[in-house]
Order: C-alpha cells, then sequence, then structure tokens
C-alpha cells in the first residue's frame, strides 16, 4: 500500500506544537503566567490550522470512517489504559502508580463520556465533572472535522469565500458564547471554535499565503503574539479566554508564525539532529499526546521529581520535571509502533486495525 509523502514543516511544526503541550502542563506554580499564555496561544489552534491547510473534500462517510479510527479508536484505546492503571491501583495501592483526579471508576467512566478537557459543572444538579484532560483534543478534533466538511461541501454560488467565511465565523461565535453558559458534553463547543482555525488553514494553503508574508510581516506578528501573552490566556479546551476576539487572531497569526519558522527550519536545518527529534514528535504527536495524558493521570513520577529539586531550586525542577515528561512520551511514541496490536490501534493509517484479525 502506498503512503502519502509527509511533508516535512508540517511535521517540524506539529512536533513544536505538541513539545508546548507537554511544557504548557509541566509549569506548576508558574502557570498561569506570560510564558504559559505564549505558549497557550499557539499550541491547539496551531493543530486545527495544519489540519485545514492540508483539507481535501472527502464523502462524508469516508471522513466518518476514517475520523473515527484515528480519532476516536486512539482516544478509547487511552482510556482502556488508564482503567486498568486504576484497576491495578486499586488491587496493589501505591504512590506511584497512582490516580491523580479520580479513584472512583464511575466518575472516571462519565469523565471519559462527556470528553470535556476541563472541570464542567452540570446545572441544576449541583454536579461537578472531572475533565478527561488534554484527551477533549481528539473528540474535539473528530467533531470539528466532521462539520468542516458539511460546510466546504455546501454547493455555493457566487461569493464562496465570503459565505464560507460567515458560516464559519457563525459557528465559532456560537461555540465560544454559549460555554459561557452551559458546557455541552464532547467537546462540542471547542470544535465549533476550532472551524475559524480550520479555515484560516485551509486559505493559507488555497491562496499560498506563507509565499507572501514578508520579513516586517513576521515581525509584526510576533510583536502581537507577545503583547497579547502578557493579558490574554487561551484555554481552547473550554473555548474560551481573557479577550476571546485577539486570542482567536492570535491564534491564526501565531500558528502562521510557527508554520513560516518551519518551513525555513526545515530548508536551512534538513536532516539536522533537532530537525530529526522535531519530526519524530511531529509524526508521533498523537501518540505523545495520549501517553502525555498516562503520564499526568497516572504516574507520581513527576511530583517526586518537582519535591526532591525544589529545596534547591523551583526553576530547575520545572525544567527536570519537562524534560522527564517528555522523556516519558517519547519512550512510549517510540515503543508502542513495536508492539502488536497497540501499534494498530494508534495508527490505523500506516497500520491498518484489520490486520489484527488477519
Amino acid at each position: 500500500m502506498r503512503t502519502k509523502k509527509r511533508i516535512e514543516w508540517i511535521d517540524l511544526a506539529r512536533g513544536i506544537a505538541i513539545v508546548a503541550v507537554v511544557i504548557g502542563h509541566s509549569l506548576g506554580k508558574y502557570f498561569p503566567g506570560y510564558f504559559g499564555n505564549f505558549i497557550f496561544a499557539f499550541h491547539m489552534p496551531i493543530f486545527f490550522v495544519l489540519s485545514g491547510y492540508l483539507y481535501k473534500n472527502k464523502s462524508k462517510r469516508l471522513l466518518l470512517k476514517n475520523s473515527f479510527l484515528n480519532l476516536l479508536i486512539p482516544y478509547l484505546t487511552t482510556i482502556v489504559i488508564e482503567l486498568v492503571l486504576l484497576f491495578f491501583y486499586k488491587i496493589f495501592p501505591n504512590s506511584i502508580i497512582a490516580p491523580s483526579k479520580t479513584s472512583s471508576v464511575k466518575e472516571f467512566l462519565i469523565s471519559s463520556i462527556y470528553a470535556s478537557g476541563g472541570a464542567v459543572k452540570v446545572p441544576y444538579f449541583n454536579i461537578t465533572l472531572i475533565p478527561i484532560g488534554a484527551l477533549w483534543f481528539l473528540v474535539a478534533m473528530f467533531f470539528a472535522t466532521q462539520i468542516f466538511n458539511l460546510v466546504m461541501t455546501i454547493p455555493l454560488k457566487k461569493s464562496v469565500e465570503l459565505k464560507r467565511s460567515i458560516i464559519f465565523l457563525a459557528l465559532s461565535f456560537i461555540g465560544t458564547y454559549s460555554a459561557r453558559f452551559i458546557f455541552l458534553p464532547f467537546s462540542i463547543q471547542p470544535a465549533l471554535l476550532a472551524q475559524i482555525f480550520l479555515y484560516f488553514g485551509y486559505l493559507i494553503k488555497q491562496y499560498n499565503v506563507m509565499k507572501h508574508i514578508k520579513l516586517w510581516m513576521s515581525m509584526v506578528m510576533l510583536v502581537m503574539w507577545l503583547v497579547d501573552a502578557r493579558y490574554n490566556l487561551f484555554a481552547f479546551e473550554g473555548a474560551s479566554a481573557n479577550h476571546i476576539v485577539f486570542a482567536i487572531v492570535i491564534g491564526c497569526l501565531s500558528s502562521l508564525s510557527v508554520m513560516i519558522f518551519c518551513q525555513k527550519l526545515g530548508k536551512t536545518y534538513h536532516g539536522s539532529i533537532i530537525n530529526s527529534v522535531l519530526i519524530f514528535w511531529g509524526r508521533g504527536s498523537l501518540l505523545m499526546l495520549c501517553f502525555h495524558l498516562v503520564d499526568l493521570d497516572f504516574v507520581q513520577i513527576w511530583p517526586v521529581v518537582i519535591s526532591i529539586l525544589v529545596p534547591i531550586s523551583y526553576l530547575l525542577a520545572i525544567i527536570v520535571g519537562m524534560i522527564y515528561r517528555v522523556i516519558f512520551a517519547s519512550f512510549w511514541t517510540y515503543l508502542i509502533p513495536r508492539l502488536p496490536i497497540l501499534k494498530n490501534l494508534y495508527d490505523n493509517r500506516s497500520q491498518p486495525i484489520k490486520k489484527i484479525f488477519q
């Protein structure tokens, strides 16, 4: 079976983004803060922007099938792995493999079904649901791509891009505005918010925007990004921000900035060690995300590292903690493709699930 040729700079961009996700979850007392705001401005938006950049019209049925296999199956597989770890903890209580959020199987399953990246208060019932964490992204991407493809395949006459822009802006507005009052299951509102980023990525490709960006434009975008980080924290999982309009604008511009940087990085340092490492992370970004969550939820090594090093220097403790978490996710990203069944469940594109039964 022939596989599609990968675009190196896109893998570089994904690599930078997924490491930013890991770092953003490892800042300890430094979050929220300037550096955290800077990271959160782009690390989730860019995945949707890149998806829009790579978009091609597909039949609704084919897209649904592919998205289920490539997004929801890894989601469910990670949930099962965490359930196994939860049962292990219940049978063999210990301080290393132990739940960070809840030891209740019922709460964990409800959280897995609701698929929210943040804690959710259920109106009228006075119930707070624990978040599923970083895996919200897979569910949001699943629904976001279905919605995006649906709109893109609507037959429109005259002013097509204008009409699409209005539709996507409206969907993003609905996602962000409704999240102020009630947060729906399955990360639907982040999926609606994502429409503007998917479409922005599509337009970048459609109009070859990156080719026309001058150095001074890149500098202006960077300055805007730096200024935004001073005041704004973009919580994509909750479809919210201190200033949501600015967050969306900067999310688009910061993603474009990283894409331009990665294009130049790919050309200038092609074949270098740093590029090879970033490409590894980028190609394995789904695995990096899933096993980073496993680390956050059930592996208590990071708190031990922090507690040992804090008396020396809190900054040193955080830096070492970040390195540990990147190494942990990288280890499993390297190992999983070499394990039977798991490699099929996590990478259906190159290792189809149907091969399990052959």
